[in-house]
């Protein structure tokens, strides 16, 4: 009776051992709903890169008024995307230091800035970015592995008026992002460990 007490606790402990190590290979391949989200939205009346895009090029030079800018949602009073700029800012924007590059600026942008409080312009900036870490939980938890996907798309632009008249114009941004972002340590939560590690000499 003394020896079988042992064998059957043994056996125990070896099975729960068991089922605690195949629970834990479970849920490093899975869990991903535990690992966190980040999500960085700038309001705006497009849905996607597209739609921004598409907004922009009805946009005509020398006949789009203040006006219309709102219906296409390029209005700074209802978007908080949408800066004013007046036309010193478009002097530090637009205007090189060096003055022997000043043949390259454009003509209307020189003709806006000489007539001072008669040019403005609006900048556009929006961003849908989306960040999440992707592959198993335990592995990102104990930072033996961790993998961060960022998806996503980014849209800008100037928009120069002189006299509540659009007169240039210029657009950029990325219409796709797609970035993953991979970190492997060996050693896991005990990484760096040493750098915290008091040394005496």
């Amino acid at each position: 009776m003394t020896i079988c007490i042992p064998r059957f606790r043994t056996f125990r402990a070896g099975c729960l051992h068991t089922i605690a190590l195949l629970a834990c290979l479970t849920l490093m391949t899975g869990c991903q709903d535990l690992l966190p989200k980040s999500k960085s939205v700038i309001e705006s009346s497009w849905a996607n890169f597209g739609d921004a895009r598409a907004a922009y090029d009805k946009i005509e030079l020398h006949k789009t008024r203040a006006g219309d800018l709102a219906a296409l949602g390029f209005d700074p009073y209802a978007n908080n995307n949408v800066t004013l700029l007046n036309y010193s800012d478009l002097i530090s924007r637009f205007v090189p230091a060096v003055a022997g590059l000043a043949e390259s600026i454009d003509g209307d942008i020189l003709d806006c800035i000489k007539a001072k409080e008669r040019c403005r312009a609006v900048s556009v900036d929006i961003n849908n970015i989306k960040a999440e870490r992707t592959g198993g939980f335990f592995l990102d938890f104990l930072n033996f592995r961790r993998t961060t996907e960022t998806t996503g798309w980014r849209f800008n632009a100037v928009l120069v008026l002189k006299d509540e008249v659009v007169v240039y114009k210029l657009w950029g941004g990325r219409p796709l992002i797609r970035e993953i972002n991979e970190s492997r340590n060996p050693l896991g939560p005990l990484q760096g460990g040493g750098e915290r590690i008091p040394v005496s000499y």
